[in-house]
């Protein structure tokens, strides 16, 4: 795909002076890149994937200090994937990533992927790190990595990472798509199958998002959204059928089983 695909990463971190060591990670180009301002850094990284798809992460840098929370508030919002840098050899290093990740979820309440990366080269530091990440994905409920920047498959790793923030942001932008959509169809047609729905979105729609996944994925989307949304789904002839059951009037069940005289009659109070 000869189209770039950019995606905005936020880098959050206890200590500003960690952003030099990513420099290590992401290669010559990412420190001839980087640009600094009052609270934040800014950079970018590509990533050539095995489907031929090439992604640009945008790396906003933002300082952990609490005097840059505006800042790192504007900066954060519309971030499609986290990195925290972690130190544990620096005391309270832990709780204000908890803080700073807190945070960032106050300004983006969503679910995207997450790494843990360990400036530091010593493993029982990595465990540390590894530890950091469990709780982390016990309180978020999905798996978050955490890496040495120096581990031998590093490479690998981000180019995974990268990866789960093209398919997330993916998602999400079809899932919400697909609630527009819906609403407007089911005013003229009563079932539609899956894979026309998929062809009409890739023709109406030309959101880049819309090349970044297969049929197979966005038809698992269509499926999840179709329940999601309260239609019902036809696995025989793998369509929606946009009819929904039509809510019952509590009155006319009162009244069909009183009767309609003993339903009119005036409410009268015994002495």
């Amino acid at each position: 795909m000869s189209q770039r695909q950019i995606f905005k990463i936020a880098i959050l971190s206890h200590d500003s002076f960690l952003f030099e060591r990513l420099f290590d990670v992401f290669g010559v180009d990412f420190e001839k890149a980087m640009t600094q301002t009052s609270g934040a850094s800014f950079s970018y990284s590509h990533f050539d994937m095995e489907d031929g798809q090439r992604l640009t992460a945008q790396f906003w840098m933002l300082d952990g200090s609490p005097q840059w929370s505006s800042i790192r508030n504007l900066y954060m919002k519309g971030a499609s994937g986290i990195i925290i840098l972690h130190d544990p050899t620096v005391k309270n290093a832990t709780e204000i990533n908890r803080r700073l990740l807190k945070e960032f979820v106050s300004v983006n309440r969503f679910q995207i992927p997450i790494i843990i990366l360990n400036v530091e080269e010593n493993i029982e530091q990595l465990s540390k790190s590894t530890s950091f990440a469990k709780d982390i994905a016990r309180w978020r409920g999905y798996e978050v990595t955490a890496i040495g920047k120096d581990t031998t498959e590093i490479d690998d790793i981000l180019t995974e990472f990268m990866t789960r923030v093209k398919d997330w942001q993916a998602r999400n932008v079809i899932f919400q798509t697909l609630k527009l959509y819906f609403n407007l169809d089911a005013i003229n047609a009563e079932k539609r199958s899956i894979s026309k729905i998929i062809t009409q979105l890739r023709k109406i729609y030309t959101s880049q998002y819309y090349e970044l996944l297969s049929d197979k994925e966005i038809f698992n989307i269509v499926r999840q959204a179709i329940l999601i949304e309260g239609f019902d789904y036809n696995s025989e002839e793998k369509a929606i059928v946009y009819s929904k059951p039509i809510k019952t009037n509590p009155w006319t069940d009162y009244e069909d089983k009183l009767g309609p005289d003993e339903y009119n009659k005036p409410k009268v109070e015994k002495l």
